[in-house]
């Protein structure tokens, strides 16, 4: 047995060594041989004890200090760099009571408290995000530091380990300010900060919840509430589906440029930002920052921003156009976001070449948690649904994403908070890392209602949060599956140990090539893990220019054969913390790989054969000035160009309570839009445009004239008769002399099963010869698509239902009507294949499988093609 020990402590002890890196130099790069990779190595993180590191930081909050303060439970960041260029990666850790704690690595994962010595104690300051960067060129990490209630500030680093403040740094005293990320956004060759703030107190503390009810804040004498003097400071009335709503704001985010002396100023909102609609923006909104980063989200090569919002304030991307200048993405990119948004991670999930974005929030793993926590979500604020789970982004490369959260498995992974994309197995796919805890759980309904009853009779909250359940959740690690779906691996890659984390921070804290963790936690000492994993990789940093000596912004793309991996360096950008500028490849195979670095000014660095176990510095010095292949104008123009000023059309939906009945409908049902359709009415060769509108409203026709001009078209009993139901739908043919126009009609907001499901207008000479209605059913119409199903030479229809309601999501009957000789019949052959076949949402006949027979292509709500 005693011989078993000792073989196992000096297992132990070797896997902990440090690496000692022996430089090869090169023309334009060096490269160090790694540690060989092994088979005996098992993926995954092993726990490395403060009795052996010596780190024995703990980011403490008092309870007395967490009932004046909620918004402390935010918790602190944690920082990786060099910081003496001894080859050894070192950690800062922020602290929200007590001092902020400086780590030196002395190798095998020991490190020595120097904070003393630092000029980084920051005793009292309250200190919450933490960035390391080099500001002033001498290849020396400086760091940023915010604080929630102290300020935010820039130390520079003399190269010895030690820190100076620099007083007149220009950035703001700060409003609760909590996370950074750093980019040249001007392209001017500086690292530019933009800031996120949070509040430094919520309302919720300075009053009490009798004195927050409604009825205390808003005035409604008048026509429209108003919100009365004090807290119209700490409240706006935002419109919802269902009514209006009392908001707590937040603080605006901001944005400074580097002016290279370890210095800021604070940009101008008007110059550098822009609505959806290409408008400037007096100021930034109030939300509720807690991330954000810079990352190339088009591919342009310029840095784009993501900002992670909590509460009800959504998330925004902001486009860099150039020069500067952010604008907001179209609401139509991004069709919901997640409600509280904590922490952003950034990835190319399947190998496309596209940058993917994952958020997190805050809905359990466990259906139990879920049965008695209370968020507010699926409302739609200002135009955008905001959803109580996690986001999974899919890049379309077209400035639009995909909404995959239940899709690829990763819609909940608790209360989280910072995450980042590593490839912990090496198998070529980033996997997914997220800290999780809180110290009260503020959503236990519970615990809610009790402590409401109790202050509405005594008038104050003193001494009750306290009363909420702890939530120490385990972190956790997702494996990317390569298919776009991902796997819990949190037990078996030793990362679940529940409690209380927030900021977290990667580096290679012993020289092997291979990205360890570090994590700030709250109540509880911080945690050192070391990578176990022992595959073969390729680890890449670079050198880059005096004012931007990492490379941050930089592209690293590492190809063998077909299977390419890219990565970026970026600064910041992951909650509250920064980690080290170092990337790592898998590189399972022995033959060479070709190595690129885009640069961020768009030079070029390029070695044509590197090889498994080693890493390489790259050296701007030697990069390539790319001459980029100009685009060729087309001859003709642009192929279409908006003309929709002309139509003059607005489409109004009337106000419809869809929650009252069905308080769980994930979104409204009565305003799914209108159809539109294009006909050729009177066979001369121009179509015309119909568009159908709600109830009460008249549909809308539109001819087009030879010269282009689009003018409004009348047509007796169509577009003079207002609709008894919302229509849907539109299609219609042209039939010997005849043309037909169906409408659809949905029965959703009459409740009436009775009602026609669509109308059948018969037209001759743009005029009206005959009508037939469509008996209508309980499923209420959605799409409608025509086309020859039987081979007889006439038009028949599908009438696609799509929806229950009252029922949602039960699924939804369809119908096919064949066409008679004009008259529409049910198609009692094929009545059972359509029902109850689902929520269609479009539908399209023709011969798909080139056999001369029509068929039908669905798309499916919850389903699929």
């Amino acid at each position: 047995m005693r011989f078993v020990a000792l073989f196992i402590l000096t297992l132990l002890v070797g896997c902990n060594r440090t690496s000692e890196l022996v430089w090869v130099e090169e023309e334009g790069y060096r490269w160090a041989s790694l540690p060989k990779a092994s088979t005996w190595g098992t993926d995954g993180f092993r726990h490395i004890p403060s009795t052996h590191s010596g780190v024995e930081f703990n980011n403490m909050v008092g309870q007395e200090e967490a009932l004046d303060n909620r918004n402390l439970l935010n918790g602190s960041g944690v920082a990786i760099a060099d910081i003496d260029q001894d080859g050894l990666q070192d950690i800062y850790f922020a602290s929200l009571q007590g001092s902020n704690r400086l780590y030196k690595n002395i190798g095998d994962f020991q490190f020595v408290d120097i904070t003393q010595n630092s000029g980084l104690m920051l005793e009292g300051y309250q200190s919450t995000g933490l960035i390391f960067e080099d500001l002033t060129g001498n290849s020396f990490p400086d760091v940023i530091i915010t604080s929630l209630t102290q300020g935010n500030h820039v130390f520079l680093n003399d190269g010895t380990g030690y820190f100076t403040k620099v007083e007149n740094s220009g950035l703001d005293n700060g409003d609760g300010s909590m996370s950074m990320s750093l980019a040249d956004v001007d392209q001017d060759g500086l690292l530019d900060l933009y800031l996120v703030n949070y509040n430094e107190v919520s309302v919720r503390d300075l009053y009490t919840a009798k004195e927050l009810d409604p009825s205390m804040i808003l005035d409604q004498d008048n026509e429209e509430p108003t919100i009365k003097s004090p807290f119209d400071e700490y409240y706006v009335i935002i419109n919802t589906d269902d009514g209006i709503s009392l908001n707590e704001i937040g603080t605006s985010d901001h944005l400074y440029l580097n002016k290279g002396n370890g210095t800021f100023q604070k940009a101008e909102t008007s110059s550098h930002f822009l609505d959806e609609h290409g408008d400037p923006l007096n100021e930034l909104p109030k939300d509720w920052g807690l991330s954000a980063s810079f990352r190339d989200i088009t591919g342009n090569g310029l840095p784009d921003l993501y900002v992670a919002n909590d509460f009800w304030t959504p998330d925004r991307i902001w486009i860099n156009e150039g020069e500067a200048v952010f604008r907001l993405v179209s609401p139509s990119s991004v069709q919901n976001y997640s409600y509280s948004s904590m922490g952003v991670a950034f990835t190319d999930m399947n190998r496309n070449g596209l940058t993917d974005i994952v958020v997190t929030e805050m809905l359990s793993t466990k259906h139990s948690d879920r049965l008695r926590q209370h968020s507010e979500y699926l409302r739609n604020y200002q135009g955008k649904y905001l959803y109580n789970r996690n986001s999974v982004y899919l890049n379309r490369g077209d400035t639009t994403f995909s909404q995959i959260a239940y899709y690829s498995g990763l819609e909940s992974s608790d209360w989280s908070w910072s995450t980042v994309f590593l490839d912990i197995d090496l198998d070529g796919y980033e996997d997914l890392l997220v800290t999780n805890g809180f110290l009260n759980d503020y959503q236990d309904m519970d615990t809610q209602i009790a402590l409401y009853n109790q202050d509405m009779r005594q008038g104050s909250t003193t001494n009750q949060r306290p009363t909420y359940p702890a939530f120490r959740s385990s972190n956790k690690i997702f494996k990317n599956n390569g298919d776009l779906t991902f796997t819990d691996y949190s037990q078996e890659w030793g990362f679940s140990t529940p409690d209380i984390s927030h900021g977290m921070a990667y580096a290679d804290l012993n020289n092997d090539g291979y990205h360890d963790l570090v994590i700030n936690r709250m109540g509880d000492e911080a945690l050192i893990y070391e990578n176990r994993t022992r595959k073969p990789r390729i680890a890449v940093r670079l050198r880059g220019d005096k004012y931007n000596t990492t490379g941050v912004g930089a592209k690293i793309t590492l190809q063998e054969k077909d299977f390419i991996q890219s990565k970026e360096i970026y600064s910041g950008g992951t909650y509250l913390s920064s980690s080290q500028k170092q990337v790592v490849f898998a590189a399972a195979k022995e033959e060479p790989y070709s190595l690129t670095i885009q640069w961020p000014d768009g030079r070029v660095s390029k070695i044509d054969s590197v090889f498994q176990d080693r890493l390489y510095e790259v050296d701007i010095s030697s990069a390539q000035k790319i001459t980029p292949i100009p685009i060729q104008e087309s001859r003709h123009g642009s192929l279409f160009h908006d003309i929709s000023a002309e139509l003059n059309h607005h489409h109004v939906n009337n106000r419809y309570d869809d929650f009252r009945f069905s308080p769980l409908l994930p979104f409204k049902l009565s305003e799914l839009g209108p159809g539109a359709a294009w006909i050729d009415l009177d066979n001369d060769g121009l179509e015309e445009l119909f568009v159908s509108a709600s109830k009460g409203e008249t549909l809308d026709a539109y001819t087009v004239m030879d010269d282009g001009e689009i003018r409004p078209l009348s047509i007796e009993s169509i577009t003079n008769s207002t609709a008894l139901g919302d229509q849907t739908a539109i299609t219609g043919w042209r039939q010997m002399d005849e043309t037909f126009l169906i409408v659809g009609h949905a029965n959703y907001e009459e409740g009436n099963p009775k009602a026609p499901s669509a109308t059948i207008y018969r037209l001759r000479n743009k005029k009206v010869i005959d009508t037939q209605t469509i008996s209508g059913i309980r499923s209420t119409t959605g799409v409608i698509a025509s086309g020859d199903l039987n081979g007889d030479g006439y038009v028949d229809l599908f009438i696609g239902g799509r929806h229950d309601p009252g029922n949602y999501p039960v699924e939804a009957t369809s119908r096919i009507f064949l066409n008679q000789d004009g008259d529409f019949v049910p198609d009692l052959l094929n009545s059972k294949i359509v029902e109850n076949l689902g929520m269609v949402t479009d539908a399209i006949i023709a011969d798909i499988t080139g056999n001369g027979s029509q068929d039908i292509l669905l798309s499916m709500k919850w389903g699929e093609l």
